[in-house]
């Protein structure tokens, strides 16, 4: 989460701002904002995205004055369940969508890069889930994702998740390898961002983990919460 991200998710006229870029944690950010506004209803979880645009400033889906689509704002809960409550003594909101749900929030140009990254896999949106948990309070630079892509071959899901980030932001996104706990991670650093632009990452099975803060015992924190291998 960044502070811009913060600024969306407190407006909910900005909230499909963030829908549809397609990096993992990105693709994270996108269900936070869409899902983590005052436009999420009661009841069956669904949010009603007032038009808008979005992950820090894409443009809209929709033309101007078109409703945004109505989305399940719990629609993964079994990946919504592998997230941590709480990481560091705060309390997180969780939140996940089913792939096409996620889809429906994204422009033009982000749909065709998700869609050409999920045919290199061998996989379709229908496969797709995504889950995050973050601050509703957006004090803390605290993100966890999930990213799940059914019947994808765990290396090549993290390759492409990696190349789709770099794609985004060319020649901006550091990537390194790291072990934080005895437990190997990727990490990406983005170099336009001072605060929050720092992802790590670790794929198990179908499914690619995500944490983005920049406090190490946050980080730790959450990897403690999530799946091991």
């Amino acid at each position: 989460m960044t502070p811009q991200t913060a600024t969306l998710r407190r407006s909910a006229p900005a909230t499909l701002r963030a829908a549809g870029r397609t990096g993992l944690l990105i693709l994270v950010s996108t269900l936070v904002v869409a899902c983590g506004s005052s436009a999420v209803t009661p009841g069956p979880s669904t949010v009603a995205s007032p038009g808008s645009s979005t992950p820090a400033s894409i443009p809209p889906s929709s033309a101007p004055g078109t409703p945004e689509p109505s989305v399940d704002a719990h629609g993964a809960q079994d990946l919504e369940a592998l997230l941590p409550a709480r990481v560091g003594g705060v309390a997180l909101e969780r939140r996940s969508l089913t792939g096409p749900d996620f889809y429906a929030l994204g422009t033009p140009e982000t749909q065709e890069r998700l869609d050409a990254m999920l045919a290199r896999i061998g996989e379709s949106v229908a496969d797709l889930t995504v889950a995050d948990a973050y601050d509703p309070r957006a004090l803390t630079i605290l993100e966890v994702g999930a990213f799940r892509v059914a019947g994808a071959e765990p290396a090549q899901l993290l390759a492409e998740w990696v190349a789709s980030n770099q794609a985004s932001n060319p020649g901006r996104i550091l990537v390194t390898n790291e072990t934080v706990d005895g437990r190997a991670l990727t990490k990406l650093v983005d170099s336009t961002r001072e605060v929050g632009g720092t992802t790590r990452a670790f794929v198990i099975g179908d499914t690619i983990y995500l944490v983005g803060a920049d406090d190490q015992a946050i980080v730790s924190d959450a990897l403690a919460q999530l799946p091991k291998p």
